[in-house]
């Protein structure tokens, strides 16, 4: 038993120690986030994220405990050969979750959890944001490690293991009482709670939090949640969060709905910018020099200034900007046919209002099982990357946005009208590698970012030109927005408002009102009720969209990032994390009137979601 006992303690050092170093390996991997942190931030990540080390650990002991209590009588080698093979593929499944993990860290904004897993049934897609200097350090280091504590193991492990002596009696009952004992160091320890996320957030800094966290602890837990959103997400009684969710949808006052078009069936044209942010567009506030194009042709349309994306991926934002459904914090409705079979959609609406309909990506439409949502949208064209000659694919995403726009314009010309068309955009995507001469100079991810958007802008100012002289133009009009927006630049934490907030532009000949500002708060979802009250048709059945230019209706704007959401209004911004329950970041007045709408609306939409 003593032999045994030696054995435990040596195999919890073994992977306390490991945990130890992937954590320091992740935050080195990430140290452009630790800015601000000091010596005893850095003691301190490591000492929080010890309760949920220990924890995985006890899990890695389960399968060890009861082999040695079915073996514990033999001589044979039967547990030395079991631990050999059970530690060499638990190394390699933590060592390759772990390296993933440092990488994907940098684009997501969270440790890796079921988010990225729900994209690998389409592997090319899920990593042409990867580059080979990406792949090839994290396995360098996966296999400096994987050689390190393989030798831990064989010179400290193994020599105890070899001098176990059969024990009939006390082995067994002893290792099958600390097999029972385990599922305390699992839960995190005696209390009501048990171990969760949040239990590890120490410190104001984000990155603090997300660095302590285990990742393979945090990997297996989201798997275990991922269709539990419905206990996730109570905050209050039905009753309540049906009352309040009401209260949002119209508001006291006189006034009639705005009408900014000159005809009462336009065509209409969406573009949606692959992670375009505000932070980029200088008539809002941004960089300058970005996006010339669209900093001109704001002052030639309808420019929403407070416009905001509801999700943090391009799936979740087709959805919501096409059937007005908010995005979800850890699913995305796209995956489950059954489910986004039942919603609205803008393009099956103005389908049967009598408009032709297409959908242009120059990517892989299987991706995030976008390939169904459009199908069931029974949209009469849709154009990926299939329909384009392999010569074109000069991105790792697909097809270039210049050749993209250039065929969309050629089809428009010859399109049935009245027609509503989407061209979604895949160039300043990462990897962002843009068929043209940087104009800021830099090798790093935010550089190539602005490169790219500077690229795509001018694609975009390219198509404008081009429609000014189509026969379509004075009868259409032209809806630019992104479908979410970005970390870069300036790296936003991925909770944070600045990453949400995302342009909105309306142009074309249908607009009889130009040069417009509209500083009220909306978002993606807003999107269809308020282009078929212009064209005078009903959105009803739109449960969560809004007519932005009707006053009834109130001002705000909701979005939800890996494990939270954010509602915002005039008076107040409120972002509020479920990991433990506490808002992260506020400002303005009446915080806690918009923390219980803001509550209220994330449980509607939780219901909603798991009742369809």
């Amino acid at each position: 038993m003593k032999k045994r006992l030696i054995y435990t303690a040596l195999t919890v050092l073994f992977w306390m120690t490991f945990f130890f170093v992937t954590r320091m390996i992740f935050i080195l991997f990430n140290v452009n986030e630790t800015t601000g942190l000091s010596l005893v931030d850095y003691l301190a990540i490591q000492w929080h994220g010890m309760k949920m080390d220990l924890s995985v650990t006890a899990y890695l002991l389960i399968l060890p405990f009861l082999f040695l209590i079915g073996t514990s009588f033999t001589r044979k080698p039967v547990f030395y050969v079991f631990s050999k093979i059970y530690t060499i593929i638990m190394l390699v499944l933590t060592i390759l979750i772990a390296g993933i993990d440092a990488r994907l860290y940098r684009y997501w904004g969270f440790r890796l959890d079921i988010t990225p897993l729900i994209y690998m049934n389409t592997p090319k897609e899920a990593f042409a944001s990867v580059t080979f200097g990406d792949f090839f350090l994290p396995i360098l280091v996966g296999i400096v490690l994987f050689v390190s504590f393989w030798i831990f193991y064989r010179r400290v492990i193994e020599p105890a293991i070899k001098k176990f002596r059969p024990d009939f009696l006390i082995c067994p009952i002893g290792f099958l009482f600390l097999t029972v004992l385990l599922v305390i160091p699992i839960r995190g320890g005696l209390g009501i709670a048990p171990l969760n996320v949040g239990s590890v957030y120490f410190h104001e800094n984000m990155f603090a939090n997300h660095a302590a966290i285990n990742v393979n602890w945090n990997a297996i837990y989201s798997w275990t949640k991922k269709d539990r959103l419905t206990k996730q997400y109570r905050y209050m009684p039905t009753e309540r969060a049906d009352s309040l969710f009401t209260e949002l949808q119209t508001k006291p006052g006189k006034g009639k709905p705005v009408s900014l078009l000159k005809s009462s069936q336009p065509n209409i044209i969406l573009i949606l910018m692959e992670s375009f942010t505000a932070k980029i567009i200088e008539p809002l506030g941004g960089k300058p020099g970005i996006t010339p194009n669209f900093n001109r042709l704001a002052s030639e349309g309808v420019l929403f200034t407070n416009f905001f994306a509801n999700g943090d991926r391009s799936d979740k934002g087709i959805v919501c900007i096409l059937s007005g459904y908010p995005a979800q914090p850890q699913n995305s409705i796209v995956k489950y046919a059954n489910k986004s079979q039942k919603l609205p959609n803008l393009i099956r609406d103005l389908k049967n209002a009598g408009y032709a309909t297409s959908f242009y990506y120059g990517g892989e439409i299987d991706f995030a099982n976008l390939n169904s949502y459009f199908v069931l949208s029974g949209v009469d064209k849709l154009i990926t990357m299939d329909d384009f000659d392999a010569s074109t694919f000069n991105a790792k995403w697909g097809v270039h946005d210049h050749i993209m726009f250039d065929r969309f314009a050629n089809d428009l010309d010859g399109m049935d009208q009245p027609f509503f068309s989407t061209l979604f955009t895949l160039s300043s995507h990462e990897p962002f590698d843009v068929p043209m001469q940087a104009v800021f100079p830099g090798d790093d991810n935010e550089t190539k970012y602005l490169n790219s958007a500077y690229y795509a802008d001018s694609c975009l100012g390219e198509f404008i030109a081009r429609a000014k002289k189509s026969k379509w133009w004075n009868n259409t009009l032209i809806v630019f927005t992104a479908d979410h927006g970005i970390r870069h630049p300036g790296k936003s934490p991925n909770h944070s408002i600045e990453k949400f907030k995302v342009p909105m532009l309306w142009l074309g000949g249908a607009l009889k009102k130009t040069n417009l500002r509209i500083d009220s708060f909306s978002s993606q979802i807003d999107i269809p009720a308020t282009l078929m009250a212009q064209i005078g048709l009903t959105s009803t059945n739109y449960r969560f969209s809004k007519d932005i230019f009707n006053p009834k209706n109130r001002d705000f704007a909701f979005y939800t990032f890996n494990n939270g959401f954010g509602f915002i209004t005039q008076s107040a911004k409120v972002v509020y994390g479920n990991d433990k329950k506490r808002i992260i970041y506020k400002s303005g007045t009446n915080i806690d009137s918009a923390t219980e709408y803001g509550k209220a609306y994330m449980q509607t939409l939780s219901d909603d979601f798991f009742k369809k």
